[in-house]
C-alpha cells in the first residue's frame, strides 16, 4: 500500500470518528475492508502523530478527547508569500523586479 493510500485510510477513519460512527473495531475494520489488526496499526499511527483518539466502551465507538482536524498535503502562508520579492544583485547592489517594471 503506497503512502497516499495510507493517508486516505487515516482520513477515512478520522471522518468516521468525527461522526461517531465507527462502531466496534471489528465492525470498523469490515467497513474499511481491512483486517482488525491493520485497524489497530492505523489507530497507533494516528496516536503517534498526535491524534487524541480513544475507544469508548459505553458508546462502542472511537472518539477524540477534543476536536481535531486531520490535514494532509501542503499549505502556505499568504502573508509570507506577499513578502517575497524577486530580483537580482549586480556589483553589490540589489535590484527588485517590481521596481524595474
Amino acid at each position: 500500500m503506497c503512502i497516499l493510500e495510507r493517508i486516505e485510510m487515516i482520513r477515512m477513519i478520522h471522518k468516521m470518528v468525527l461522526s461517531s460512527s465507527t462502531g466496534t473495531p471489528l465492525k470498523l475494520a469490515r467497513r474499511l475492508e481491512i483486517s482488525e489488526r491493520n485497524l489497530y496499526h492505523y489507530i497507533a499511527v494516528m496516536k503517534d502523530i498526535g491524534a487524541p483518539i480513544y475507544y469508548c466502551i459505553k458508546s462502542e465507538s472511537y472518539k477524540y478527547e477534543f476536536h481535531v482536524e486531520f490535514l494532509s498535503g501542503y499549505s502556505y502562508n499568504k502573508n509570507f508569500l506577499s513578502t517575497i520579492r524577486g530580483g537580482f544583485t549586480f556589483f553589490g547592489r540589489h535590484y527588485n523586479f517590481y521596481k524595474l517594471f
